[in-house]
């Protein structure tokens, strides 16, 4: 066994906690998708995680869920249609899996909102833009010239 003594674990932040990127488009790409069952059974949605590329947020990751499949008919339209601006954002036009999703850049406008059942803030997605080549990176002044799309590297 070993000795702990001397140890405050509430000394320490929550190395599993984070606190949400500030407001702002980021070059982000998706890398794991699931088809997942909504709380009340009655239908489906996308859940997405988004991996910011560059500048000082790099490597953070960002959830979002669209609704598939909902009893609301409103609530579906809205998760279809923010799904439908990630395909175009991606150049995917009918994808028959997420997958086909995964691993092209894109900008993603993120927010922040408050959580219902707790009162954290939290990121949340609300836009998805293809225009990677006038995307200013959150390391660059906007001063800098904006790249021409033959140096945009991928």
């Amino acid at each position: 066994m070993g000795n702990l003594s001397g140890i405050n674990p509430s000394d320490y932040p929550d190395p599993n906690r984070y606190d949400p990127i500030p407001a702002g488009d980021y070059l982000c790409v998706i890398i794991d998708s699931e088809d997942r069952k909504n709380k009340s059974g009655r239908g489906s949605h996308l859940k997405v995680v988004f991996e910011v590329l560059e500048g000082k947020y790099k490597g953070r990751k960002i959830w979002s869920n669209f609704n598939i499949h909902n009893p609301n008919p409103d609530a579906e339209q809205i998760g279809r249609a923010h799904l439908a601006a990630v395909c175009r954002a991606v150049g995917v036009v009918s994808p028959d899996d997420s997958f086909e999703l995964h691993n092209k850049p894109m900008v993603v406008s993120v927010g922040i909102e408050k959580r219902k059942d707790t009162g954290d803030e939290r990121n949340v997605t609300t836009a998805y833009g293809s225009e990677v080549s006038h995307y200013i990176g959150k390391d660059k002044s906007p001063d800098e010239p904006v790249a021409e799309d033959s140096e945009v590297p991928f």
